[in-house]
């Protein structure tokens, strides 16, 4: 797969495992117009790379992505809101249909859909200077970005509601929920020393599933065919989402 079209996406690869990093060091890898439509992009393209088997996603520099640029939202006008809102969905389906193994590695702050991208990420990997959170309250919208999914999945309700409405960083003592990982600072998040033989994709048996919790990994020890794995995830990742969906509305 040739990644040279992107820009503000690094992609380079090594073996098998593509690393994939937000490339606006100079703005705390802050999204703008452009790496928003690269993201909406991207992770399709990574579904159909025949060549990779795990993907890390971490960020240039010392943030992994401090989320919307505001300078970009400030002259934003009602036609360019709509193909935001269309792509920003795009992003989270596709990075959901992604069948490698996604492990981010946060090198530095994570917020809004910085941290939303994280958090989706099959295994996560935090220096110890890495916070993360959600804070499009503050400038007066609800959480987006698959945010308000997210959270309460993680973190419970109660502390998704706390985290969403007040838009404070995660405390160390909230670390667990929202990081499988973390990483001396001294130690680099970027080295592949953090992908394991086990998140390899070298047969189709070891894909972990994103919404059902690596049901398919318990189903071929149980001798089940991977096609009929596949079709029964299939069913079950729709009810999950459906099911994701009406709990955050009767939270929220």
């Amino acid at each position: 797969m040739d990644y040279s079209r992107y820009h503000h996406l690094s992609a380079e690869r090594k073996d098998k495992i593509l690393t994939l990093a937000f490339n606006r060091p100079d703005s705390l890898n802050a999204i703008n117009a452009e790496l928003h439509t690269e993201l909406s992009h991207i992770f399709a393209d990574i579904a159909h790379d025949q060549e990779t088997e795990v993907v890390i996603l971490t960020g240039k520099g010392r943030a992994f992505c401090a989320g919307g640029d505001i300078k970009w939202f400030q002259d934003m006008t009602g036609p360019q809101l709509d193909a935001l809102f269309t792509e920003a969905r795009k992003i989270i389906i596709d990075m959901l249909e992604v069948e490698q193994p996604i492990i981010a590695a946060i090198n530095g702050p994570a917020t809004g859909l910085g941290a939303t991208l994280a958090l989706f990420c099959d295994v996560i990997y935090a220096a110890e200077n890495a916070r993360i959170g959600d804070p499009h309250v503050r400038v007066g919208v609800v959480a987006g970005d698959g945010g308000a999914i997210i959270w309460p999945w993680l973190v419970g309700a109660a502390r998704a509601k706390e985290f969403l409405m007040t838009g404070d960083l995660v405390s160390e003592e909230f670390q667990t929920p929202t990081k499988n990982h973390i990483v001396l600072q001294q130690q680099s998040v970027h080295s592949y020393d953090v992908v394991s033989c086990r998140y390899s994709y070298h047969d189709e048996e070891f894909c972990l599933n994103k919404i059902t919790g690596g049901s398919a990994v318990k189903y071929v020890a149980s001798g089940v065919p991977f096609s009929t794995i596949k079709a029964a995830i299939t069913g079950a990742a729709l009810s999950a989402v459906a099911t994701a969906v009406v709990a955050v509305l009767i939270l929220f």
